[in-house]
């Protein structure tokens, strides 16, 4: 697992460098786990499409999960490596022999889209806004969001969907007016 570590690793550090696959060895397999697709998952899907993890000598495969499986599935030996670095950190808390290893964002990737009636920060109290769950990343990255925009959390209701595919299909059927 340190092997696919440090290759997963040169992949995202260095895109450009030379061939580092021998023909004659087979493509070491990586299961990579994900809650769903995100900005947050962008590098990882741009380093398959343009082939990077193949240049690497490896076979990336991508496996959708509630965010909340990840630590128990990498524990099991069911995938490598999870997305969500939230759900590391929670599973270390509570004393999971879990570490995060690589971040790919210096700051926070979050953003929070609305629907079209929201023009102005003001225009989110007394509504709805979906987040993944509580405890995810988007739950903590909204909550921060608010305090920069001045808004106490109790003036908005977060709600929790499940997962950031779901969490925008309640935002485009105006289930909610904003999405984090």
């Amino acid at each position: 697992m340190l092997h696919a570590l440090f290759l997963l690793t040169l992949v995202v550090v260095d895109l450009s460098g030379p061939d580092r696959i021998n023909a004659a060895e087979p493509a070491q397999k990586v299961r990579i786990g994900y809650p769903s697709s995100a900005v947050s998952t962008l590098p990882f899907d741009i380093a398959k499409e343009k082939g990077f993890y193949v240049k690497a000598g490896l076979d990336v495969e991508y496996i959708q999960m509630r965010s909340a499986l990840g630590p128990q599935a990498i524990l099991n030996g069911n995938i490598h490596f999870f997305t969500s670095p939230q759900s590391a950190i929670n599973a270390a808390v509570a004393g999971l022999p879990l570490v995060v290893v690589l971040s790919l964002y210096r700051d926070s990737p979050w953003v929070l889209v609305t629907n079209k009636e929201i023009a102005k920060a003001q225009d989110l109290l007394g509504k709805r806004i979906a987040i993944s769950d509580i405890r995810s990343s988007p739950y903590y990255f909204a909550r921060a969001g608010l305090r920069k925009l001045a808004i106490d959390e109790k003036q908005v209701n977060l709600v929790t969907t499940g997962g950031t595919s779901n969490s925008f299909a309640t935002l485009t059927t105006n289930q909610v007016a904003g999405q984090s």
